[in-house]
């Protein structure tokens, strides 16, 4: 007798069935009626914006490039050789087209291309020009900017259409101080791009779409020996819409921070192993050896030091660095070590080593200052 329930389970779900058919045939027939009947007002989509021109490309030439240095305008008192007007047709032609692959070997960044020594320049060293004219075509009130390669050997100045834009060290002096490259972007300043005061309604236009762009670059002759095929550029310049430069601009500055990323680190670290070696005084005073050691970390923590700020600042010039670490802080670590062994075995002859050890370091204090020269 329990297939009684099941004849009436079947019915149930026969009745629910029909049901749901039903339901569906209306629904779909209202929504053919729907769609058949015309809207006047048809419900679209909704769609992205999309703004077309905001874009950065870079300048791999053709440059028009010669090494020396521009005579000054008596009237306007500023460089021949960034005025736009100049003849500059017998320079040479320097592309800026990085071959494929090729890699900055400090920074990790793609689009590294040799200096002017590997481009029929070997051995010189001073002042060279790099020049450019481009065609722009941007929308009215659109903000444009300049960013500079990441590797130029050593400083520059930049013009457009003969105004500077900014540099990256510092002219002032006679030679230029010099810094370790970093980023370096320049806004255009809308009357560099749009003259005030044009001649013609022709020429206007004219000079409203070509821009003359101008490096005047400085190396210094220790170059020569520090870098790799050296000499100007080694990349392209990127130019274009403000936002989109920024962007680049960013990007390269995240590449030199993460070069250095691990100085702070190396940093921290001795700075602990210095105060933990003072910090043993304290349990033994007749032993010397933690003085000489917590001295030899704290010095470690110094020349580490002295990388970031020239790394991630202006602070300090090449020069001057170069003199603090090479004339001041390697010769004593190297000394600082000599004497941590001495006293850390308790030696007493040689009776001359110490003062040979302090001897030394100031031989090479001078050497790597000649060396420097």
């Amino acid at each position: 007798m329990q297939w009684l329930p099941r004849k009436k389970s079947l019915a149930v779900e026969r009745h629910f069935y029909c049901t749901i058919l039903i339901l569906l045939w209306f629904g779909c027939g209202n929504s053919l009626q729907a769609q058949a009947a015309p809207s006047s007002k048809p419900s679209l989509p909704s769609a992205t914006t999309v703004t077309i021109g905001q874009s950065a490309v870079s300048l791999y030439g053709p440059w028009k490039f010669s090494v020396g240095d521009s005579p000054i305008d008596p009237a306007t008192h500023q460089p021949l050789w960034a005025q736009p007007g100049f003849d500059d047709s017998r320079w040479e032609t320097a592309d800026l087209t990085p071959k494929e692959g090729a890699i900055h070997p400090t920074f990790g960044v793609s689009g590294f291309v040799p200096g002017w020594t590997a481009k029929g320049h070997p051995g010189y060293w001073g002042y060279a020009w790099y020049r450019i004219r481009v065609h722009v075509e941007a929308q009215p009130g659109q903000k444009l900017a300049l960013l500079a390669p990441l590797d130029v050997d050593d400083v520059y100045q930049v013009f457009a259409n003969g105004s500077v834009l900014g540099s990256f060290g510092n002219f002032s002096a006679n030679p230029p101080i010099c810094y370790y490259i970093q980023p370096k972007m320049f806004p255009l300043p809308p009357a560099v791009v749009s003259p005030a005061r044009p001649s013609s309604a022709e020429l206007a236009a004219q000079d409203a779409q070509t821009l003359v762009l101008a490096f005047r670059v400085w190396m210094e002759p220790n170059t020569l020996l520090s870098a790799t095929d050296p000499g100007g550029f080694h990349g392209a310049p990127v130019f274009g819409d403000a936002a989109a430069v920024t962007a680049g601009y960013q990007s390269l500055w995240l590449a030199v921070f993460r070069a250095y990323a691990s100085s702070p680190v190396e940093a921290g670290v001795f700075l602990l192993l210095a105060l933990g070696a003072f910090s043993l005084i304290f349990f033994d005073r007749s032993d010397r050896v933690y003085l000489w050691m917590g001295a030899v970390f704290l010095a470690t923590v110094g020349n580490v030091a002295v990388t970031i700020i020239v790394a991630w600042t202006t602070f300090i010039g090449i020069v001057a660095s170069t003199v603090v670490t090479d004339a001041v802080m390697i010769p004593l670590l190297y000394a600082g070590w000599v004497m941590v062994w001495w006293v850390w075995f308790g030696l007493r002859r040689p009776a001359w080593l110490p003062r040979a050890a302090a001897a030394m370091a100031l031989l090479l204090a001078v050497s790597n200052l000649l060396g420097e020269d």
